[in-house]
């Protein structure tokens, strides 16, 4: 068993969460010393290398436990981490996550043993991941990972990053970005082969910078403060790639063999350190959203959901809001923190059934995947279960369903400041639906209780449509039109398919909460940037807009119908039927949940001032 050490932290201040009554909360280090030669760690760039005398690679994690004060444990949920935050517990019915760095929000209204994840003797176990957070926050769980030597990654290509700004700037800071991440240190600041490139609105060429035109700017009070200049300014809506030689490679992969080990010795009978669980779980279960669910992604990808002997590790898996992507942690200059580039969709298989269709029925677990609108806006989500190049629908790989959230975006009630957008933000909540689709995971594992029918978009009903189109539909109204807006072109690439829409502009497909199906408003997935400059303006990635509709205060029998509604999704078990008062209340009041704000957050309808009519900004 890799696990070499597991000893007890103290809990910082501050950090917002604290246990209910019968219930322990504790943080925790494990050390993990990995095998580069065992199968099940192959394909991990500079882990070899990375391997000390005794020929073993040590990993050390952070680690947060939410457990009944008896240790008695039958279910286990274990939640990847989303950059770091461990405040919340998973589907209260408020926010999914803080989404903001180094910032971590008072918790929600205090739990009680009846909370969702903890009933029935159940636990929590947030775990960290992440080199790049190590001493950002003592509230954040990171990842402590070896180095690859000098002599690997300089024989390697360097290290390429993306940046982006909703605001004209000639200053774009690599330090802090994003969520307090600590950035790969540019080793020469006045390296002649590093290069900018811009990716323009609309295009998908890259437009070199002249070196003579940016350079690198030390920065003051920051260890690794570096900015980088540039001298015509860098645009919003354009996407600039950085490519420079840094003086560190940390093996960012070994985490994730990492989260495999501890998952497996908290599940072992015969545990090479004492564990602090009296008995192994009988249940375990996982949680990835956005970044984290890329992550988990990526864990099905390379097929690491066997312990080293051989034995499944999670049971089963909620993937939410991850779309098609991943997060690629294999190779050198991995970067956790990236968010994926506005129309780039990653090498290698999108479609889940690739994902999942190369393990072994013994270790693949039950998985979820839920997606938001605004995931497929962004380009990728609806080539998890469709080829759009064939127009055909893909199978559901066995064990495995799909959902999408019609009419929700990324963030829903709780979102980071900005970006700056054109329309009101649509700050309708998953929570209740993730709660549902957690229980419904319980149950397909423990119980073998199927969980509802995929609900997504289909050629086969006529429900999936083209971005450029439902983007037409709605510019076609005689009033008020939308400002154009610049989609990447499709020119050799399969197209981008999104839900269709009805005569509201609402989405057709998918599971639709009352605020859909008997709406106040057209709620998007996407939202455009304020127009600087002539041309076209440009979706924001995973922000969604809100346009009331001509009456929107609720219509006469619009509660008979909200309630309705909420039934049916009950009926079907997209949702709990303790939540269908909540969910009748959020429809016919278009309030999100009652969450505080994270210090620092804005509330979510602060980006833009709402108006009642769809033309205003």
């Amino acid at each position: 068993m890799p696990v070499r050490r597991w000893r007890p932290v103290p809990l910082p201040e501050g950090l917002g969460i604290s246990a209910p009554e019968d219930f322990v909360l504790e943080r925790y280090e494990a050390e993990v010393v990995l095998d580069p030669g065992h199968p099940g760690n192959q394909g991990i760039a500079g882990l070899p290398e990375a391997a000390g005398r005794d020929q073993g690679v040590a990993v050390t994690l952070q680690l947060q436990l939410l457990i009944p004060a008896g240790r008695d444990v039958s279910t286990l949920l274990v939640e990847v981490v989303n950059r770091g935050q461990a405040a919340h517990v998973p589907f209260g019915g408020f926010a999914v996550t803080a989404h903001r760095s180094a910032v971590v929000g008072p918790a929600p209204p205090a739990l009680g043993r009846d909370a969702l994840v903890l009933r029935d003797r159940g636990g929590v176990l947030w775990c960290g991941w992440q080199w790049d957070l190590a001493g950002a926050d003592p509230r954040l769980l990171s990842a402590t990972v070896p180095e690859a030597p000098p002599e690997v990654h300089r024989t390697h290509p360097p290290v390429t990053v993306t940046l982006a700004t909703a605001a004209p700037t000639t200053r774009l800071p690599l330090f802090g970005r994003p969520c307090a991440a600590s950035p790969y240190p540019v080793e020469d600041l006045s390296d002649g082969q590093a290069e900018l490139r811009r990716i323009t609105p609309g295009h998908d060429t890259e437009e070199l910078v002249p070196r003579y035109q940016w350079g690198f700017v030390r920065e003051p009070g920051h260890p690794d403060g570096v900015s980088v200049w540039c001298a015509a300014g860098f645009a919003p809506g354009s996407t600039y790639r950085l490519t420079f030689r840094t003086s560190r490679c940390p093996v960012a992969g070994a985490a994730m063999l990492a989260v495999r080990d501890v998952v497996a010795f908290l599940r072992s009978s015969d545990p090479p350190v004492p564990s602090p669980l009296a008995v192994p779980p009988a249940t375990v279960l996982g949680y990835g959203n956005s970044q984290a669910g890329r992550f988990l992604r990526q864990f099905l990808h390379d097929n690491r959901n066997a312990d080293d002997r051989g034995a499944r590790v999670f049971d089963g898996l909620l993937v939410h809001a991850a779309g098609g992507l991943r997060n690629d942690l294999t190779a050198l200059h991995a970067q956790p923190s990236k968010a994926p580039p506005p129309g780039r969709l990653p090498d290698g298989p999108i479609a889940s059934g690739a994902l999942l269709d190369r393990m072994a029925p013994s270790v693949r677990p039950r998985v979820l995947f839920t997606h938001t609108a605004a995931e497929y806006w962004r380009g990728d989500a609806a080539r998890t279960h469709l080829d759009p190049a064939a127009g055909r629908d893909l199978p559901d790989p066995p064990g495995a369903r799909h959902y999408l959230f019609a009419g929700l975006d990324h963030y829903g009630s709780r979102r980071p400041p900005g970006p700056d957008v054109l329309y009101p933000v649509n700050d309708v909540d998953a929570g209740l639906l993730l709660r549902a689709a957690y229980w419904a995971l319980r149950r397909w594992v423990r119980e073998g209780a199927e969980p509802p029918p995929s609900a997504v978009p289909r050629f086969s009903d006529q429900t999936v449509e083209r971005r450029s189109t439902v983007l037409a539909q709605l510019r076609a109204e005689p009033e008020p039109e939308p400002e154009p807006v610049a989609l990447e072109p499709d020119d050799g690439r399969p197209p981008v398919m999104v839900a269709a829409v009805d005569a509201q502009h609402n989405e057709r497909a998918g599971v639709r909460l009352p605020e859909v199906a008997v709406p106040l408003a057209t709620l998007t997935g996407w939202n455009p940037r304020p127009p600087h400059g002539p041309g076209p303006t440009t979706l924001t990635p995973l922000t969604g807009a809100r346009f009331p509709l001509p009456a929107p205060s609720p219509a006469p029998g619009a509660e008979q119908r909200s309630r309705q509604i909420a039934e049916d999704l009950a009926a079907q078990a997209l949702l709990l039927p303790e939540d269908i008062a909540e969910c009748v209340r959020r429809a016919l009041s278009g309030q999100a949940p009652a969450a505080a704000a994270a210090p620092g957050e804005s509330p979510a309808t602060a980006a833009v001032p709402a108006s009642r009519d769809r033309g205003s900004r």
